[in-house]
C-alpha cells in the first residue's frame, strides 16, 4: 500500500522526465530504515514503466555479503538489462510489461557488451546466462560466435589483476551509454548503507558521466549508518559530501509526520476520530513502518474493527501507555503471534541474511515442509516475508523469498542465542555448499560469512580466499584486502603444518597485489608483507606459487631501489622455476632477474637472462603471463634487452629487438603492454 509520500514522488517525477528528455541525473533518498524509501521506488519504478520504452532495473546491497562483494548492485542490474529478469518477474518484482523490455533490450544489451564492455563479461555479467538468453533472443547474429570466443577467454583469465578499475567502469558506462541511446534507463539502487567501495566508486563514476544521457540513476539509503563513523568512514560518505557541495537538489529527505498517519489510515473507510490519530502519531511518532505494525497489531487484537457499515472503528478501551514505544517491539508482538514452526523457520531464515532460499531453511531445520509453511506465510495478510521468485540450481527447482523489511530480519538474527546462532552459521553453510557444489560460481561470500561467524577456520578461510581472488580479477582491490586480511587473521586458528605455511603464502601474494593496487609499491605493508613471504619461500616447498611471490618481491624491492636484494630474489625465483621445469615460469624469472641486474649496471649479465626470457617464449603458450602481472613478460624481455643493446652501443640490434617487442604486443592485443 503506498500511501503518505505524493511530495516525494513528484520529487523523483521531475528528474525522470529531464533523464527521458536527455539530461541524466542522479538522486539520492536518505531516510531511517523503515521510513518507506523502498516502497516510494517501487511506486516509482511503476510511475516510471508508464512511459513508453522506458527501461528500469534494480539491484540492491546486501547486509552480510556488502562490503566484500564487488559491485553487487551493479551487476544485478546489468544482469536485468540483459534479460535475467525471470526470477523477479515470477515474484512479482517486475510487471510482464517491464518484463518484455528487458526481454525486448536483450540483442542492444549483448551487442554492446561484445563491442564496447568485454572486460564486463565474467565481473559485471555472467558470461554463460548472457549466450543463453542472447542465442535464444537472436539465434542467428553474425557477431553471437564471437561473443561465444569473448566468454571463453574470460572463464580462462587469471585470479591476479589485469585490468585497472577505471577501465572496467568506462566499460559500464559505455554500455550503459549505448542501451540509454535506444531506450531511456532508470537505474535504482537499494540499501547503500551496505554497499561495497567499488559500486560507491563506480556510482560517483556514472554520476560525473551522465549528463546528455538519457539515464536517472536513484540510490536509497539510511543517513544513520553511514554518517559519523569516525574510525572507518563509509565510503558513501564522501560522495555524499561532494554531491552537497555540487548538486545539493539530488537529495530527496524522507519525512516523517502526521500527514503519513492520516493517509495510512484514510486509505480505508473508517471512522477513526482526531483522538484516535493524534494518538497514534504521539506513540509512533509517524514512522511509516512503526504506524503500519502499530495499527496490524491493534486489528488482529480487535483493539480496532470494522462496525456494521464497514468502517474501521477503534474500541473506547484502547490503554495508550501499554503500547509498544518502540517499533522493534511492535515486530516481537508480531512474531510471538506465530505458529512455533514458522517462528523456528524465520529463526533459520534470518541467519541467511534479508532474502534467503526457502530450502536452505529446509536442509537446516532437517524439515521438507519448510519450503511450504514459508510459502504460506508470504501470501498471509500479516506477512514477514514475501516471495523474491524461483530460479533453478542444477535442475533443481529452489524458492528465494525476502524479509518484507531488514527490520524484521535483524530482530529474529539478533534474538536467537550466540550458540545457537553459531550452530544455525554452520548448518547453513553446509546447506549452501551441498546446494551450489557443482556450480562454477557459488555463493563465496556467504559462505566466508557463514563459517567465519560460526567460528569455523579452515572453511572460511578458503571461502575468504576464493572471494578475495574473485574481488582482485573484479579490480575491486579495496574489497579484496578486506577479505584477504580476515583470512590471514584467522590463520593462526589452524594447527601448524605445511598446508597452512602454502595457504598464507598465497593470501599474502593475494594481498600484496592489492596492495600495490591501492596504496602503491612503496607502501610500507608492500615491504612488511615482503619479509613475511621472503621467510616462507624459505620454508615450503618449491612450487609455482613461490616462484609468483618471490618475483613479486623482486618487483617491490626494484621499485624501492633495492636492486641487490631483488636481483637475489628473482634469481631464487629462476632456481625454483627451473627445479620445476616449467617454460612459463622461466620465462618470467629470466625477464626479472635481467630486470634486476640491468639497473645494477650489469648490461652483459642482464643481456644474458633477458635473451634466455626471449628464446623460451611462446606467446601462445605463455600469455596467460599478462593477465596474471599486468604487461607480458616477454615484450617486455625484447624491450630491455633492446634496451641494454643500445647502452651497449649497438643501435641496430636495439632498434630490432623494439620493433620485435612492440610487433609482439601488439598481436597480443593486451592494452598494459
Amino acid at each position: 500500500l503506498f500511501v503518505g509520500r505524493d511530495d516525494e514522488l513528484a520529487a523523483l517525477c521531475g528528474p525522470l522526465d529531464s533523464a527521458v528528455s536527455g539530461d541524466g541525473r542522479l538522486v539520492l533518498i536518505a531516510g531511517e530504515a523503515g521510513s518507506g524509501k523502498t516502497m516510494l521506488a517501487g511506486e516509482f519504478a511503476k510511475r516510471a514503466t508508464a512511459l513508453s520504452e522506458v527501461l528500469v532495473a534494480r539491484g540492491r546491497c546486501n547486509a552480510y555479503g556488502g562490503l566484500g562483494d564487488p559491485y553487487l548492485p551493479f551487476r544485478e542490474v546489468l544482469a536485468r538489462l540483459t534479460g535475467d529478469v525471470e526470477s523477479s518477474l515470477s515474484a512479482g518484482a517486475v510487471d510482464r510489461e517491464q518484463a518484455t523490455r528487458l526481454w525486448e533490450a536483450i540483442p542492444i544489451a549483448s551487442r554492446l557488451i561484445h563491442e564496447r564492455g568485454s572486460s564486463l563479461i565474467g565481473t559485471m555479467v555472467n558470461g554463460a546466462g548472457l549466450i543463453e538468453r542472447t542465442t535464444e533472443a537472436m539465434p542467428g547474429a553474425a557477431w553471437l560466435e564471437t561473443l561465444r570466443d569473448q566468454v571463453a577467454a574470460a572463464a580462462q583469465r587469471p585470479v591476479l589483476p589485469e585490468r585497472m578499475q577505471p577501465a572496467l567502469f568506462d566499460e559500464y558506462t559505455a554500455v550503459l551509454e549505448g542501451i540509454a541511446a535506444v531506450r531511456p534507463i532508470v537505474v535504482v539502487v537499494d540499501d547503500l548503507q551496505w554497499a561495497d567501495g567499488g559500486s560507491i566508486a563506480l556510482l560517483w563514476h556514472l554520476a560525473r558521466r551522465i549528463e546528455g544521457m538519457p539515464l536517472l540513476l536513484v540510490g536509497l539509503f539510511r543517513p544513520e549508518e553511514i554518517e559519523g563513523q569516525a574510525n572507518s568512514p563509509h565510503p558513501l560518505e564522501k560522495v555524499l559530501h561532494e554531491l552537497r557541495a555540487a548538486k545539493p537538489d539530488c537529495m530527496i529527505e524522507m519525512s516523517t509526520d502526521r500527514g503519513f498517519v492520516d493517509a495510512f489510515l484514510d486509505a480505508e473507510p473508517n471512522a477513526l476520530n482526531e483522538t484516535f490519530r493524534s494518538h497514534l502519531f504521539t506513540a509512533t511518532a509517524g514512522h511509516p513502518l512503526f504506524t503500519v505494525e502499530m495499527v496490524r497489531g491493534m486489528q488482529d487484537r480487535a483493539e480496532i474493527r470494522r462496525n456494521q457499515d464497514g468502517l474501521w472503528t477503534a474500541e473506547a478501551s484502547i490503554n495508550w501507555r501499554e503500547l509498544p514505544t518502540r517499533v522493534e517491539a511492535v515486530i516481537g508482538q508480531r512474531i510471538a503471534r506465530l505458529p512455533a514452526e514458522v517462528r523456528y523457520d524465520l529463526d533459520a531464515a534470518a541467519i541467511q541474511g534479508e532474502e534467503f532460499v526457502a530450502e536452505v531453511v529446509a536442509a537446516v531445520r532437517s524439515d521438507p515442509d519448510a519450503p511450504g509453511r514459508l510459502s504460506q506465510e508470504s501470501v498471509s495478510a500479516l506477512r514477514l516475508v514475501e516471495p523474491a521468485g524461483v530460479t533453478r540450481i542444477d535442475g533443481e527447482q529452489v524458492s528465494r523469498h525476502r524479509f518484507r523489511h531488514a527490520l524484521f530480519q535483524s530482530y529474529l538474527h539478533e534474538r536467537i542465542e550466540p550458540a545457537e546462532r553459531m550452530r544455525l552459521h554452520e548448518a547453513t553453510g553446509r546447506a549452501l555448499e551441498e546446494l551450489y557444489q557443482d556450480q562454477a560460481d557459488p555463493p563465496v561470500v556467504d559462505l566466508a560469512h557463514h563459517f567465519d561467524s560460526a567460528g569455523m577456520a579452515a572453511p572460511a578461510i578458503d571461502y575468504l580466499q576464493k572471494a578475495g581472488e574473485r574481488a582482485i580479477a573484479m579490480s575491486a582491490n579495496d574489497e579484496a584486502l578486506r577479505l584477504l586480511q580476515r583470512a590471514l587473521e584467522l590463520l593462526p586458528d589452524l594447527p601448524s603444518s605445511p598446508e597452512r605455511d602454502n595457504t598464507e603464502l598465497a593470501l599474502l601474494v593475494g594481498l600484496a597485489a592489492s596492495v600495490m593496487a591501492v596504496r602503491g609499491y612503496a607502501a610500507p605493508e608492500a615491504q612488511q608483507i615482503g619479509v613475511r613471504v621472503r621467510q616462507l619461500c624459505d620454508e615450503v616447498e618449491p612450487s609455482p606459487m613461490v616462484v609468483m611471490a618471490l618475483v613479486g618481491l623482486a618487483q617491490v624491492l626494484s621499485i624501492r631501489a633495492q636492486h641487490g636484494a631483488a636481483a637475489e630474489a628473482s634469481r631464487e625465483a629462476l632456481g625454483v622455476a627451473d627445479s620445476l621445469g616449467n617454460d612459463a615460469f622461466r620465462v618470467l624469472a629470466s625477464f626479472e632477474f635481467g630486470y634486476c641486474l640491468f639497473w645494477q649496471g650489469k648490461l652483459e649479465e642482464a643481456q644474458r637472462d633477458l635473451d634466455e626470457a626471449c628464446r623460451i617464449y611462446e606467446p601462445l603458450a605463455h600469455g596467460w603471463l599478462a593477465g596474471a602481472f599486468g604487461i607480458d613478460p616477454g615484450a617486455e624481455a625484447l624491450i630491455w634487452a633492446a634496451a641494454c643493446q643500445l647502452l651497449s652501443g649497438d643501435a641496430d640490434k636495439s632498434a630490432a629487438l623494439g620493433a620485435e617487442a612492440i610487433a609482439v604486443a601488439r598481436r597480443l592485443e593486451h592494452p598494459f603492454t
